[in-house]
């Protein structure tokens, strides 16, 4: 396949959503029936990858159907997935697209690729019969499968080439696992995925409490750096300006990958304390990031990124145990939101200003009192400014002088100045500090 088409195709398959679309969902499956994919801990390996491109084993799990894991070129009928799911689950069939089934303007990836005729399904090394996809399909394939948890292992038997005579990699946009096990929980679990061969079994050993408590600042630290420099790469559209044509996607692109990144690295930090946890924000991280210009989408899954994190980390706290760990992560968590808060008030105040500037050009006058709220706006963000620069130093002073800030009426920034408010209580809740009068 050309790697120019890889490419631009990767940039988008990289920020693909995890939720499981119902419409997607094998017919023949019960009702009760889960992908235990996402429901418990499962492991899984492919065979190979286009080009050593690790991440694309993450597409073939990712519930997005316009992504694809691509074997290695020319290994078309020696490829093959396998899956460990745990013993106390019951597998009932193994779904699966035939192709990649990504169609654009420029090319028909379903159509182009070779894609699967015939599979052989063994569990544990035991074979267990070979089954016809229909490669004229494009969506998800039901393979009836009925037995315990234990390895299974998908072999590709015979494809049908496709259209590009040049492109001789097995690609796979889909694969689910479906079945029931008693401590399920859909859609909040992630396997752990390799190429070559399965990870090690996972082994049950109690968490290093004295190790996660020396980890402990280092995280909430990188945590905190990360997501202030996403809201900062945020702030264009807060502040009323379109922003520079060529930069933008650039930014927008750089934001995505720090929101991945920086809640994946706290999910593997939460996973040595809970597992199940861990793969929760996983998951989170996976999530499409709208990247248009203005999304208040964007907006709204920035939040509940941090409200997953505060859920996730409230875990560790727990384990920890200790006021020290709980009070830093308030105090960090408040600072994140901070940052938001005073982006949104800059926000309001340059759009006022250009409301404004565009009324006085027109020969208008400000209706009575929006001279006032103007300079209001202006004042909350100055305010919020001063207190994001001198809360890591002086936290305590800082959330007593918040308690005073009263913002506008219609100030864009009062959801989130909100949010402040709360997490300033949370500190005081955690770090031991009387409440300000």
């Amino acid at each position: 396949m050309l790697d120019r088409l890889w490419r631009s195709h990767a940039l988008v398959a990289s920020l693909a959503p995890l939720a499981l679309v119902a419409a997607l969902a094998p017919t023949a499956a019960a009702a009760q029936d889960v992908d235990l994919l996402h429901a418990v801990g499962t492991d899984l390996a492919v065979s190979s990858t286009y080009r050593n491109q690790r991440s694309q084993a993450d597409a073939l799990i990712d519930g997005d159907l316009e992504t694809a894991w691509n074997s290695r070129t020319g290994e078309l009928t020696t490829s093959w997935i396998e899956v460990r799911v745990p013993a106390t689950a019951h597998v009932s069939a193994i779904a699966m697209t035939a192709g990649f089934t990504h169609q654009s303007a420029r090319a028909d990836l379903f159509t182009g690729n070779h894609r699967v005729r015939r599979v052989r399904v063994s569990r544990d090394g035991v074979v267990l019969g070979e089954h016809t996809l229909d490669p004229q399909q494009r969506g998800l394939q039901s393979i009836p499968v009925s037995g315990p948890g234990g390895v299974y292992r998908v072999e590709i038997v015979e494809t049908l080439p496709g259209s590009r005579t040049d492109w001789r990699e097995i690609c796979i946009s889909e694969l689910r696992v479906m079945g029931t096990d008693p401590g399920a929980r859909p859609g909040q679990r992630i396997p752990r995925v390799a190429v070559g061969t399965l990870p090690a079994p996972r082994v049950a050993t109690p968490p290093d409490r004295a190790a996660v408590g020396r980890a402990h600042r280092q995280r909430v630290a990188a945590f905190e750096r990360s997501w202030i420099s996403i809201e900062q790469l945020a702030e264009s559209p807060r502040v009323g300006s379109a922003p520079d044509e060529e930069q933008w996607p650039s930014d927008m692109q750089e934001l995505a990958r720090t929101r991945r990144t920086a809640l994946t690295a706290l999910a593997d930090f939460v996973t040595s304390v809970d597992e199940v946890e861990g793969d929760a924000l996983r998951a989170r991280a996976a999530l499409r990031v709208p990247l248009e210009w203005q999304s208040g989408d964007r907006e709204r899954m920035l939040v509940q990124d941090l409200e997953a994190a505060g859920h996730a980390m409230d875990v560790v706290s727990t384990f920890l145990g200790d006021d020290e760990s709980r009070c830093r992560w308030a105090r960090s968590l408040g600072l994140v939101y901070l940052t938001r808060a005073a982006a949104f008030a800059r926000g309001d105040a340059s759009l006022s200003d250009q409301s404004a500037s565009e009324m006085e050009e027109m020969g208008e006058r400000l209706p009575r009192g929006e001279g006032r709220r103007i300079d209001s706006l202006y004042s909350l963000g100055d305010t919020l400014s001063d207190a994001e620069r001198e809360w890591s130093r002086n936290t305590r002073g800082v959330a007593a002088r918040l308690h005073r800030v009263t913002p506008p009426a219609q100030a864009r920034a009062a959801d989130d100045l909100a949010r402040v408010m709360t997490q300033v209580g949370v500190c005081e809740q955690r770090c031991g500090w009387p409440r300000a009068q």
